[in-house]
């Protein structure tokens, strides 16, 4: 592997390179004036009664159940690379009841709290070469990340409930598809047909012409607007 025709021979050389490389582009730009009203806004608001539950931790908000846990567990896909923890769903698959309370006892934490364990927000970089390109540039390689499975798990147990809210409460439009269960693009389609077939079954409303529109106006030749 090549880098600036150096030659990259051991695997630290070449984890330097790509690391380099990968944080050259995704750095995050920080503003301390932004960040600043940005953390005083979070604060102002941690400090505020929650308002689906009044504080209550009731309903939507209330903690998560062994039901909920069990559910995406049952849902997980298997023989997928694992993260930092190399802990697969495998795993998770084969916890015992007093793990599994233990697992959950974790994921209520996080949800009541808003806070992350540190290990849920690193993740292993692994290069993957693309196809067609050569194997001895650094370009050639585009980055997987390998995050925990754990928490993947809390993700969905988190994601599910609050994809309830947002169907229960309506507060996306039906025209939106993307990202929401038993949908997709063929539905838009399909509905932007029907509404193209009923505009055609409609009775044609007449249209003044232009000359008739404007009785002001004097110029030019009639056109009728029903023809354009």
């Amino acid at each position: 592997m090549e880098d600036n025709g150096r030659t990259l021979v051991t695997d630290r050389e070449k984890a330097t390179v790509f690391n380099r490389t990968y944080a050259t582009v995704s750095k995050q730009v920080r503003n301390p004036k932004v960040d600043r009203d940005a953390k005083r806004r979070l604060k102002a608001s941690n400090v505020r009664t929650c308002h689906e539950c009044r504080g209550q931790r009731t309903g939507f908000c209330s903690p998560f159940t062994e039901e909920e846990l069990t559910r995406q567990i049952s849902q997980a896909q298997l023989q997928k690379s694992p993260g930092p923890d190399d802990l697969c769903n495998e795993h998770v698959k084969h916890l015992g009841p007093r793990a599994r309370h233990a697992l959950l006892s974790l994921i209520k934490a996080s949800w009541q709290t808003g806070a992350v364990p540190r290990e849920w927000r690193r993740a292993v970089i692994v290069p993957i070469p693309k196809s067609g390109k050569d194997p001895r540039k650094i370009g050639s390689y585009w980055p997987i990340a390998l995050t925990s499975h754990i928490a993947k798990l809390a993700e969905r147990v988190i994601a599910t409930r609050l994809t309830h809210l947002v169907a229960e409460r309506q507060l996306v439009p039906p025209e939106q598809v993307g990202f929401r269960e038993k949908r997709g693009v063929e539905d838009v389609i399909a509905r932007l047909t029907q509404q193209v077939q009923d505009g055609w079954q409609k009775k044609p409303c007449p249209l003044p012409t232009l000359q008739e529109a404007g009785s002001g106006w004097r110029g030019g030749p009639e056109v009728c607007a029903g023809s354009l």
